[in-house]
């Protein structure tokens, strides 16, 4: 990525100060490393429900954002109508918009001219916007083709509402979790988890071997496994794993499937984290103890942390 921390430094400065071509490369180089990075991540909407029923998309429509550790990279909008689809695609580096992608499709006429052919779209009209310094509007726009049915000037203040909306959408979402995935994100965490602990066995006395609490071994495991379409549709998911720990005198087969689940609630932006041991108590039954975490991301920063334990 480190075209991006170039761009974002240029950006301070003022692309203004080069030659264009110089500039528009500069700016398609940063565009080509947010396109390759794999490990963003993405977040879906259903562009209906965004903009309510009132807004009749005959094709349906999404929104897309794509997000680093910081903040949006990247945004995609396609909305599907009679004759076709209108895209917009919006980039973005250290958070300022540095280029835009407007484009319309339509739908190409049946070969006996009787009606449309759904299968296939042709792209007639694409706007190339490169933004120099989105604050001054200077930018320069590259045109090819002409829209048929679609509206717009290609100005950058067209597309802020946008924008705004993505922002919105990206204020907390249940796909936040997996922020956790980054070191210095996990590590709040754990060292959150570390001082609690500390605090409620003053003396060291936690029985370990029934109360288990998360290990970065297991985070790593239940964040990989998580499905983001159901956790970000409902807001929850959860996992089995073994983690072969009981206390003396009992054991843990793999009858008794230990499990991580998370609850996300979007009224607050917080999570319900549920770490539970089960082991064997008799020949065929399994009882089961649970550490319990209730915090909320934002801004990068594990905040409002809980522990408690039940069983």
């Amino acid at each position: 990525m480190k075209k991006l921390a170039i761009i974002s430094l240029l950006l301070l400065v003022g692309l203004n100060g080069f030659g264009q071509e110089d500039s528009l490369k500069i700016i398609d180089d940063a565009v080509f490393d947010i396109d390759s990075n794999k490990s963003l991540i993405l977040k879906e909407y259903d562009a209906t429900e965004v903009y309510g029923h009132s807004h009749s998309f005959d094709g349906g429509g999404v929104i897309q954002t794509y997000s680093d550790a910081n903040s949006i990279v990247k945004i995609y909008e396609q909305i599907g109508l009679s004759y076709g689809s209108v895209t917009t695609i919006i980039y973005f580096s250290n958070g300022t918009p540095i280029k835009i992608i407007d484009s319309e499709g339509n739908f190409a006429l049946k070969e006996d001219g009787k009606g449309l052919d759904y299968t296939k779209l042709n792209e007639v009209f694409k706007a190339e916007i490169y933004i120099f310094d989105w604050e001054k509007d200077s930018n320069k726009t590259i045109i090819t083709g002409k829209r048929n049915q679609s509206e717009g000037t290609c100005g950058i203040f067209e597309y802020e509402g946008l924008i705004d909306k993505a922002k919105d959408l990206t204020k907390c979402s249940a796909l936040d979790l997996l922020l956790l995935k980054n070191e210095k994100m996990s590590t709040q965490l754990f060292n959150k988890i570390d001082s609690v602990r500390s605090f409620q066995y003053p003396n060291n006395d936690q029985e370990v071997n029934i109360s288990v609490d998360l290990t970065k071994e297991y985070l790593k495991k239940f964040l990989d496994d998580i499905d983001k379409d159901i956790l970000s549709k409902t807001g929850r998911d959860e996992k089995e794993y073994h983690f072969n720990v009981a206390p003396k005198g009992f054991s843990d087969p793999k009858i008794c499937m230990d499990k991580i689940s998370v609850e996300f609630s979007s009224t607050d932006c917080s999570y319900r984290m549920v770490i539970y041991n089960t082991f064997l108590v008799e020949p065929d039954w399994c009882t089961e103890s649970a550490v319990i975490y209730s915090f909320k991301i934002k801004n990068n920063t594990i905040i409002d942390f809980y522990r408690d334990e039940a069983g």
